[in-house]
């Protein structure tokens, strides 16, 4: 069933019945007749399916653009590698310190890519994989998992597809390779140095997910457990904090100009109320969540002098209102809102 959802790693088991046909043409009979049943079924199961022995769904996907169109191509090699294997998490002093890095704007948009952690940050063991190489009675074994894991890598990186949970087609393999090695062919405290960085990460990531789901399907016990390893209040995240700011701003800007008044929480929960002059009009734009996924936005009456806004959070509603002259100009239901005061900045506040 694994081979139903990732073909690709029938890979392996052709590369398994290579390594059993040069040391037993017996075995490897009895090896590949299970292996041929089993792809045999799969094939009849495919063709029940989807009328084709080799379809495996790719063209019946329907969670977004593109995902029906999975073409293999070397130019898609270099950002493959990047992000599968290299591309860092982002840092932040509070819990859980580590955050997979969200999709940069300029990633094509037929490129697809989701928040991920290169697996060198998750497992820096395999950084021994080279040790694969010398010469013992496990060699044969460790290179066919090494050769497995580096190709799978390698049809993955040409697929146009980034996402942290295909890592798990490769890596295992990798890491057990690494791992034998480490703890086998060298002294025990370099291995340890590895993995130990490893394990810091790849915990926060089981925190957070790829989209924080815990902060946002759990947020009171995302909160507690983020209390347990943050001593200090400045940095120890708070559900709902009551918000209370007053801005004293020009009445008008120049064109084009974008003011961020007030942000709170981290990048997969992250609040902002921005105030953007276009067209020649002050718009005040209050945003909630990845992509903006809670948005209110109103545009403001020409000011004689300093304009004034008083904003408000209320947790008991979990609502924003922004008032101006006496006058309720905005009001932006949202949450849960979950920051630490580290994490609340205020530009332009005068209390």
């Amino acid at each position: 069933m694994a081979v139903s959802c990732r073909p690709h790693l029938g890979l392996v088991g052709v590369l398994a019945l290579l390594l059993i046909l040069r040391k037993d043409r017996r075995g490897f009979f009895h090896a590949a007749i299970p292996f041929l049943v089993i792809c045999g079924g799969v094939c009849f199961y495919n063709y029940v399916r989807f009328d084709n022995p080799f379809e495996f769904g790719t063209r019946y996907l329907l969670g977004g653009a593109n995902q029906t169109e999975v073409h293999w191509k070397l130019s898609n090699l270099g950002r493959g590698f990047r992000y599968m294997l290299a591309e860092p998490p982002l840092v932040s002093p509070v819990f859980p310190w580590f955050h997979a890095a969200p999709r940069p704007a300029m990633v094509p948009i037929w490129y697809t890519l989701e928040p991920i952690i290169g697996a060198f940050w998750l497992a820096p063991i395999v950084l021994l994989l080279p040790l694969a190489l010398r010469r013992s009675p496990a060699r044969p074994l460790l290179l066919l998992m090494t050769t497995s894991g580096l190709g799978l890598l390698l049809f993955l990186a040409g697929t146009g597809w980034s996402v942290q949970r295909y890592q798990v087609d490769f890596l295992p393999l990798l890491l057990l390779v690494a791992l034998v090695c480490g703890l086998t062919r060298m002294a025990l405290v370099v291995p340890a140095v590895l993995i130990l960085p490893g394990l810091a990460v790849s915990l926060a990531l089981g925190i957070t997910g790829p989209y924080d789901e815990m902060l946002h399907n759990r947020p009171a016990r995302y909160v507690k457990i983020a209390g347990w390893f943050s001593p200090n209040a400045n940095l120890r995240p708070q559900l709902n904090p009551p918000l209370r700011f007053e801005f004293a701003l020009p009445p008008s800007r120049p064109e084009g100009t974008t003011d961020i008044l007030l942000a709170a929480g981290p990048q997969a929960n992250r609040y902002q109320l921005r105030l953007v002059q276009a067209l020649g009009k002050p718009t005040l734009i209050s945003e909630f969540g990845v992509f903006g996924a809670s948005k209110a936005t109103v545009e403001l009456g020409p000011a004689v002098g300093s304009r004034h806004l008083f904003v408000r959070y209320d947790p008991a509603d979990m609502t924003l209102r922004v008032v101006e002259n006496s006058a309720l100009v905005l009001v932006h239901k949202f949450g849960p809102l979950i920051t630490a005061p580290v994490e609340i900045t205020a530009t332009g506040a005068i209390r």
